[in-house]
């Protein structure tokens, strides 16, 4: 919030949460905000029955979490509050009093970890687990400078006649000891830290380069960039991606920003205003996973769209139930009548390619016309297409 709405937003914020936690406790508990956006709370004298004071904090963690359910209206932005509450007892076994905070803080990450908006207990086997994910994030700053970071690219194709569309840039982590890192396991902690702006200039920046140099002989390509909420929402977004593609002589056309639905959680004005910048100077945008996070139809039909991607969830689930082929006809009816193309991910059978073609689903990818590449796998599985 400091880097995308100002610091006098972000302070006001803590404020309001500050006023909100202080409402759920008792006039002998202690509160107080250790930096940044954590806080602690102190709660004395509550017994000597382990198990009783386990279920007094637990239901204290749940009165907090429930204070600060509800938006926040912040100089005229509409703020979502969600917390992850990590709780530590003292004195537990052989712990010391300076090993409390650092055991809440550690279920706190657990707690994180499980989807936030939760509470959790330490646990001493919690602590590698802690350690290994500081570890990481060291690392992970490093990753860019050492150069261990690297694209790869999925091809996307017309269903209707196997041309190529284009492709999705997908991001790899070749860590020299623990090997390839999947996305899955530093994107989030990427988004945590901050890092996410950092790799997401540095990934916008190699795939203009890719677009310069295959534009040629490849006029008419697409690449699919994954632009995070917090990239979007951040001040300079738009400027950012036009003086990208400036530099690297590529036509806006050429590149596509795929989103999530979490930019319809916080800060959805700013968030349409930089999209509609964008797609002024040609710039498409397409929504990833749909369906399977906070989808709002208002909010779908304001945001400028040009695709909506079916997420593989669902392309997985047609070869099942008839619930399943019901779901993904659905959203292909969503988009047919927002005027969006479709863009199918995952599909790995020929019976899942045979059903969306049959229900004018317009694009796909998945395995079955092509994994992952890198840069030169890739430019030689479209000139094999070629001949």
């Amino acid at each position: 919030i400091n880097d995308s709405l100002g610091h006098l937003v972000g302070h006001a914020l803590l404020v309001e949460v500050t006023t909100r936690l202080a409402r759920e406790l008792r006039t002998e508990d202690t509160l107080a905000r250790l930096g940044g956006d954590e806080f602690v709370v102190l709660l004395e004298a509550l017994g000597s029955e382990a198990q009783a004071v386990a279920e007094h904090a637990a239901a204290v963690g749940e009165k907090l979490l429930r204070g600060l359910q509800g938006s926040c209206l912040i100089d005229g932005h509409e703020l979502a509050i969600s917390a992850s509450i990590g709780i530590a007892l003292h004195p537990m076994g052989l712990q010391h009093a300076s090993d409390i905070l650092k055991q809440a803080d550690t279920a706190m990450y657990r707690a994180k970890h499980a989807g936030r908006n939760a509470l959790h207990f330490f646990a001493p086997e919690m602590q590698a687990a802690i350690d290994q994910r500081l570890q990481l994030q060291g690392e992970l700053r490093q990753a860019i400078a050492r150069q261990q970071l690297q694209l790869v690219f999925q091809p996307q194709l017309m269903l209707a006649d196997d041309s190529l569309a284009g492709a999705e840039v997908l991001l790899r982590w070749m860590h020299p000891e623990r090997g390839e890192i999947a996305p899955d396991q530093f994107i989030p902690l990427a988004e945590e830290t901050g890092l996410i702006q950092d790799i997401g200039r540095w990934v916008l920046e190699q795939a203009c380069a890719a677009l310069a140099r295959w534009q040629a002989q490849w006029p008419q390509l697409v690449l699919a960039v994954n632009l995070s909420p917090r990239e979007l929402r951040q001040a300079g977004c738009v400027e950012r991606v036009e003086q990208c593609l400036r530099d690297h002589g590529v036509p806006a056309h050429a590149l596509e920003l795929e989103i999530t639905e979490g930019v319809l959680l916080e800060d959805v004005e700013r968030c349409i205003g930089n999209m509609q910048r964008l797609k002024a100077q040609g710039v498409r945008f397409a929504i990833d996973d749909f369906g399977t996070g906070y989808s709002s139809l208002t909010y779908l039909k304001r945001l400028p769209l040009d695709r909506l991607k079916i997420d593989r969830s669902f392309v997985a689930d047609l070869d099942g139930a008839a619930s399943g082929r019901m779901l993904v006809q659905t959203i292909l009816m969503i988009a047919r009548n927002l005027d969006l193309e479709c863009v199918a991910e995952g599909i790995e059978q020929d019976s899942q390619l045979a059903f969306l073609r049959e229900q004018g689903c317009a694009m796909g990818q998945g395995y079955l016309f092509g994994r992952p590449m890198k840069e030169a796998e890739f430019l030689a599985w479209m000139q094999a297409r070629q001949r």
